[in-house]
Protein backbone atom coordinates (compact mmCIF):
# COMPACT_ATOMS: atom_id res chain seq x y z
CA UNK A 1 0.00 0.00 0.00
CA UNK A 2 0.99 3.14 -0.65
CA UNK A 3 -0.04 6.62 -0.01
CA UNK A 4 -2.60 9.00 -2.49
CA UNK A 5 -0.70 11.61 -4.69
CA UNK A 6 -2.97 14.27 -3.87
CA UNK A 7 -1.54 17.06 -1.13
CA UNK A 8 -2.51 16.53 2.29
CA UNK A 9 -4.12 12.83 1.57
CA UNK A 10 -3.74 10.55 4.10
CA UNK A 11 -6.03 7.67 2.41
CA UNK A 12 -3.85 4.36 1.66
CA UNK A 13 -3.91 3.29 -1.97
CA UNK A 14 -3.47 -0.11 -3.27
CA UNK A 15 -0.17 -0.52 -5.12
CA UNK A 16 -0.44 0.57 -8.69
CA UNK A 17 -2.60 2.81 -7.91
CA UNK A 18 -2.20 6.58 -8.22
CA UNK A 19 -4.38 8.01 -6.38
CA UNK A 20 -7.65 7.89 -4.00
CA UNK A 21 -10.98 6.98 -5.50
CA UNK A 22 -12.14 9.99 -4.85
CA UNK A 23 -9.30 12.11 -5.63
CA UNK A 24 -9.13 10.23 -8.80
CA UNK A 25 -12.23 11.39 -10.45
CA UNK A 26 -11.44 14.58 -9.61
CA UNK A 27 -9.12 14.65 -12.00
CA UNK A 28 -10.13 15.67 -15.65
CA UNK A 29 -10.83 12.74 -17.96
CA UNK A 30 -8.55 13.44 -20.97
CA UNK A 31 -6.01 13.89 -18.19
CA UNK A 32 -6.46 10.73 -16.69
CA UNK A 33 -6.11 9.04 -20.15
CA UNK A 34 -2.90 10.77 -20.57
CA UNK A 35 -1.74 9.54 -17.25
CA UNK A 36 -3.11 5.94 -17.57
CA UNK A 37 -1.27 5.97 -21.48
CA UNK A 38 1.99 7.25 -20.20
CA UNK A 39 2.29 5.05 -17.47
CA UNK A 40 1.71 1.83 -19.63
CA UNK A 41 3.76 3.19 -22.34
CA UNK A 42 6.84 3.87 -20.16
CA UNK A 43 7.06 7.15 -21.03
CA UNK A 44 8.17 8.54 -17.58
CA UNK A 45 9.23 12.37 -18.49
CA UNK A 46 5.59 12.72 -19.76
CA UNK A 47 3.52 10.78 -16.86
CA UNK A 48 5.21 13.13 -14.10
CA UNK A 49 4.56 16.01 -16.22
CA UNK A 50 1.07 14.32 -15.69
CA UNK A 51 0.78 13.73 -12.57
CA UNK A 52 2.08 17.47 -11.56
CA UNK A 53 -0.94 19.01 -13.85
CA UNK A 54 -3.29 16.09 -11.56
CA UNK A 55 -2.06 17.03 -8.50
CA UNK A 56 -2.14 20.99 -9.37
CA UNK A 57 -5.51 20.45 -10.29
CA UNK A 58 -6.71 18.74 -7.34
CA UNK A 59 -4.90 21.64 -4.93
CA UNK A 60 -7.14 24.29 -7.09
CA UNK A 61 -10.49 22.31 -6.43
CA UNK A 62 -9.70 22.03 -2.86
CA UNK A 63 -8.23 25.31 -2.35
CA UNK A 64 -5.08 24.35 -0.36
CA UNK A 65 -2.81 26.58 0.95
CA UNK A 66 0.44 25.92 1.54
CA UNK A 67 1.77 29.32 1.16
CA UNK A 68 -0.31 30.33 4.61
CA UNK A 69 0.72 27.75 6.26
CA UNK A 70 4.58 27.08 5.96
CA UNK A 71 4.32 24.46 8.60
CA UNK A 72 2.19 22.16 6.97
CA UNK A 73 -1.22 22.23 8.47
CA UNK A 74 -4.16 21.63 6.09
CA UNK A 75 -5.66 25.51 5.66
CA UNK A 76 -8.89 23.47 5.13
CA UNK A 77 -9.93 22.99 8.97
CA UNK A 78 -9.76 25.33 11.92
CA UNK A 79 -7.17 25.68 14.42
CA UNK A 80 -7.76 22.74 16.72
CA UNK A 81 -9.49 20.94 14.68
CA UNK A 82 -8.47 16.73 14.46
CA UNK A 83 -7.84 16.81 10.68
CA UNK A 84 -5.74 20.62 11.05
CA UNK A 85 -3.20 20.16 13.61
CA UNK A 86 -0.10 20.22 12.24
CA UNK A 87 2.12 16.88 12.42
CA UNK A 88 3.15 15.78 15.84
CA UNK A 89 0.93 17.64 17.60
CA UNK A 90 -1.99 16.22 20.07
CA UNK A 91 -5.73 17.77 20.38
CA UNK A 92 -4.87 18.67 23.81
CA UNK A 93 -2.14 21.20 22.94
CA UNK A 94 -2.61 24.51 21.87
CA UNK A 95 -3.01 25.28 18.10
CA UNK A 96 -0.45 27.24 16.43
CA UNK A 97 -2.51 29.22 14.73
CA UNK A 98 -5.33 30.83 16.56
CA UNK A 99 -8.36 33.21 14.48
CA UNK A 100 -9.05 36.16 16.48
CA UNK A 101 -12.38 37.16 16.59
CA UNK A 102 -13.97 40.05 14.53
CA UNK A 103 -14.49 42.92 15.91
CA UNK A 104 -16.06 44.89 13.45
CA UNK A 105 -15.76 47.76 11.49
CA UNK A 106 -13.31 50.42 13.47
CA UNK A 107 -15.51 53.66 14.12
Amino acid sequence: MTACAATNCTVRVQKGHLMCRGHWFEVPPKLRVAILNSYRGHETRNYRECVRKAVEHIESIEGVFQDVFPSGRDARFPAGHPKGREAGQSPSQSPAFIALPYLGRAS
